[in-house]
């Protein structure tokens, strides 16, 4: 979030801030392009509090205009002044992507939101298609394959089952 970033003001200056046509993405892109022109450090410890309300621009009408919205602000920063940097970063930005537009439509899917969930799927597709071999895709299937009734019948089978998988991880 935005309080909680430090930035050089030269840097700014010389970059520039927010893209107006990028309403629910210009920080992205902003950050995207002041850390591939300095070092980047992080802080795990809360920085501000922020509060959300109907007005915020973080709160996006669609889960599809947010996701264009990022990959718009990625395209901008790869296209633009991150010439210098390696297709290693443009294909892992996009796969980022593509696999959170999956996480996405999976979450669209538990909540019953069919059609949300496809458009969703297909919008990952069209952003990175090799997400198709990705355990959260397959996983998304699965979950098609069952239906939504299915699916709400094991669902907490397998929650169970996630949790102590993840406990035995750590």
């Amino acid at each position: 979030m935005s309080p909680t970033v430090v930035v050089r003001t030269s840097l700014q200056k010389k970059l520039g801030g927010y893209l107006a046509d990028l309403p629910y993405a210009s920080d992205m892109e902003m950050w995207l392009r002041l850390a591939a022109h300095g070092d980047v450090g992080f802080i795990g410890a809360d920085q501000a509090v922020y509060r959300y309300h109907s007005l915020n621009m973080s709160s996006e009408p669609s889960p599809e205009l947010n996701l264009l919205q990022r990959k718009a602000a990625i395209e901008h920063f790869l296209n633009g002044g991150a010439a210098m940097l390696t297709n290693d970063l443009r294909n892992w930005l996009t796969r980022q992507l593509a696999l959170d537009a999956i996480v996405r439509a999976s979450i669209a899917f538990n909540e019953g939101a069919i059609d949300t969930s496809a458009r969703l799927a297909e919008l990952a597709l069209s952003i990175d298609p090799s997400v198709q071999h990705s355990r959260r895709w397959w996983f998304l299937a699965c979950k098609k394959v069952l239906g939504l009734r299915g699916w709400q019948l094991v669902r907490p089978s397998v929650e169970l089952f996630r949790s102590i998988f993840r406990n035995e991880r750590r």
